[in-house]
């Protein structure tokens, strides 16, 4: 572009050089045109600047929108035309409209700075960064500009339970002592050992809530979406969900009823199991965040569909999504 008005300006000088009365008015013409070819310039690098940060604050730009490709479109022809459109303004008004040189340049330069596409040119990015950046600050992760464009095409938002819809901080309600094989004492220590060992938001809520000497655990391992096992002091054990221990065969009507009185209060179980059966159940619970419910109205006023996804039991997730209203689930 900045080619172009360098061009343009050699040419006009060129042309109004031929006429030595003219001669002042050339150089004039030409000096004006070049530094104005320098201005159009800076402004388009900066504009094309602001764009390449724009792809280095997120490689996902690279994906290129729609809009950004229409606006690239139109840009390749607009601009060429409006030097052109400029050109002849220059050239033509003088001899046309009975104005000195000078004023018909002028009136060039008037018309190429209020047609400057350089706002067009950077508006799509600057607008995208806009937009992520105002949604991180609230917390909302957008993979990049191609899908911030394809928000709008938004139907369902499935959100998680824990953490996400509840505070994700449970807090230890009940053990009971299901096998009297081993002490509670000893059976809340091999508890409290597993689940130190654990991540997940339950297994910190036993731990946290079971004091005590913390025993070595030999053979770790954590199994997504059932619990974790270990060997401690050569005995296996398990900290298992529902799922797990049901997988398992370990578990009994009595058990069942047990579980199932928890669970449809809005509480997660987890049990203490060894090879031979379940030695203790521990019931934690998770509150609803005080904002959720609202926020689940809200986005329903605006005609989304919310949906909740847990690795919960079905009874405990039914309990918070009925206190939610929410009116889809899915749980594990």
């Amino acid at each position: 572009t900045g080619n172009i008005s360098l061009a343009a300006g050699m040419t006009c000088g060129f042309i109004l050089g031929m006429t030595p009365t003219l001669s002042l008015h050339s150089l004039l013409i030409f000096l004006i045109l070049f530094f104005f070819r320098i201005q159009i310039g800076a402004a388009l690098l900066a504009a094309f600047f602001f764009k390449f940060i724009a792809f280095l604050l997120d490689p996902a730009f690279h994906a290129v929108l729609k809009k950004e490709l229409t606006v690239d479109r139109f840009a390749a022809r607009y601009t060429p035309a409006v030097f052109v459109l400029a050109l002849a303004v220059a050239l033509l008004a003088p001899p046309l409209l009975g104005l000195t040189p000078l004023d018909g340049v002028y009136r060039a330069l008037v018309l190429l700075v209020i047609a400057c596409p350089c706002a067009l040119v950077i508006a799509t990015p600057v607008t995208l960064v806009s937009g992520l950046t105002a949604a991180a600050r609230r917390g909302i992760v957008i993979k990049g500009g191609l899908y911030l464009e394809q928000a709008r095409r938004l139907r369902v938002l499935a959100f998680d339970k824990t953490g996400t819809l509840t505070t994700g901080r449970p807090t230890l309600e009940a053990l009971e002592l299901i096998d009297d094989r081993v002490s509670l004492a000893q059976q809340r220590q091999w508890a409290a050992s597993l689940a130190a060992r654990s991540d997940h938001p339950i297994s910190r809520a036993i731990a946290a809530s079971l004091d005590g000497e913390r025993l070595p655990v030999e053979a770790l391992e954590a199994h997504g979406g059932r619990g974790v096992s270990g060997r401690i002091n050569g005995r296996a054990l398990r900290l298992a969900n529902h799922r797990w221990v049901h997988e398992l065969g370990l578990c009994s009507p009595i058990l069942e009823l047990a579980m199932a009185e928890h669970e449809e209060r809005g509480r997660s179980v987890s049990l203490l199991a060894d090879d031979q059966g379940v030695l203790a159940l521990i019931a934690v619970a998770d509150q609803p965040r005080p904002t959720a419910a609202e926020a689940i109205h809200r986005l329903k006023q605006l005609g989304l569909k919310p949906v909740m996804l847990s690795g919960d039991n079905a009874r405990t997730a039914a309990v918070i999504a009925n206190g939610l209203r929410l009116l889809r689930r899915r749980s594990g």
